[in-house]
């Protein structure tokens, strides 16, 4: 028995030793897979990471791109007020040329308007064409009381045109004398 009973022990021992292998297998296995999970799991972490690189750089190249279009838009609206003002200046400079040109055209009317009245007799020629070479003649300066003479009755008339030659004329009359003052 004695030897029967080495026998058993030793093969009892074999076996547990086995079994005790496998555990130690099974604890190695578990531990390589635990392993594996964390770096399953590292690696899942950096795929994320590296997605939310990816996502912030796309977010900051949308960014750029909507300042660039912001920009670009603000810059458009920046030429267009720079080209209305430019547009408002030259605008202004036609308004003005067109009005000098109305103001000698209308002179020019006036004086025409004013020579045929002369000529019908309702005005002296004189005081038309002559009052400023009259007062460089005499070389006596025009002094500011001097009263423009006017026929009363043309501002009885119910003429329209005949009262617009006679302010046309008076307008005329002032500007002669700041001509005479020069």
């Amino acid at each position: 028995m004695s030897i029967s009973n080495s026998v058993e022990s030793l093969c009892k021992a074999l076996e547990d030793e086995k079994i005790a292998h496998e555990f130690a297998n099974n604890k190695n296995n578990a531990i390589s897979g635990k392993f594996e999970k964390e770096k399953k799991m590292r690696i899942g972490a950096e795929v994320e990471r590296n997605a939310l690189r990816a996502m912030r750089a796309t977010a900051n190249v949308e960014k750029n791109a909507a300042l660039g279009k912001f920009n670009r838009e603000k810059e458009m609206r920046i030429g267009t007020e720079v080209e209305r003002d430019a547009l408002k200046v030259y605008l202004r400079a036609i308004r003005a040329a067109v009005e000098n040109e109305r103001v000698v055209f209308l002179r020019m009317n006036a004086i025409v308007e004013a020579k045929k009245n002369a000529l019908k007799g309702r005005l002296p020629l004189e005081w038309i064409d002559g009052y400023r070479q009259t007062m460089i003649d005499m070389s006596v300066p025009p002094r500011i009381g001097i009263a423009f003479p006017i026929d009363i009755r043309l501002f009885k008339s119910n003429n329209k045109s005949e009262v617009f030659y006679l302010l046309a004329l008076t307008f005329l009359f002032v500007f002669d004398l700041g001509i005479c003052f020069l």
